[in-house]
């Protein structure tokens, strides 16, 4: 027989200390846990919106590119409207096609151009929760070459804000 010294069991006040120190620990634990998935979420708000505003760009620059001619803006004074004449595409007819980009009543980024549906203008939506368009001629018409900066500001959370100054290759 075991004496009292020699018990294997553990009094109340022991079991709840260690009761008390594994709850401690498991909510730290859960704290890390929940801090980690609010970061992990963040980031991958951030990432998909600044991936967003790059394919909106890359849309903009080709077609400002390969434009034939700057319609708006004329002057050089920032606007949030942008419109451009394309060259002549045989798959349009061997015609050109006028193309602007605007801000909705929603504020999504729109392209509105006539060649992906000639018999109807229905404005394609490039980038949605937009907070902010402009675009800004920086050389005088005539000047070459032609300079536009346009700068795209989103209404997400992270805010996100790119700005690029393209040079036209064309005019």
């Amino acid at each position: 027989m075991l004496s009292p010294k020699h018990s294997r069991g553990v009094t109340l006040v022991e079991l709840l200390v260690a009761i008390s120190i594994l709850a401690i620990v498991s909510t730290a634990v859960a704290t890390l846990l929940n801090g980690a998935g609010h970061t992990h979420q963040y980031v991958n708000k951030e990432t998909d919106a600044m991936a967003q505003i790059e394919n909106a760009y890359r849309r903009i620059m080709h077609n400002l590119r390969t434009a034939k001619t700057l319609t708006a803006p004329t002057v050089t004074t920032a606007t949030n409207t942008f419109t451009i004449t394309t060259q002549v595409d045989p798959s349009y007819g061997n015609a050109s096609a006028t193309v602007t980009y605007s801000l909705n009543a929603s504020g999504d980024l729109v392209e509105d151009d006539p060649r992906y549906n000639p018999a109807v203008s229905t404005p394609n939506v490039i980038l949605r929760n937009v907070r902010l368009f402009t675009v800004k001629r920086e050389t005088a018409v005539g000047t070459s070459p032609t300079q536009v900066t346009i700068m795209i500001q989103t209404n997400t959370d992270p805010v996100i804000t790119r700005t690029v100054k393209i040079n036209c290759r064309n005019f």
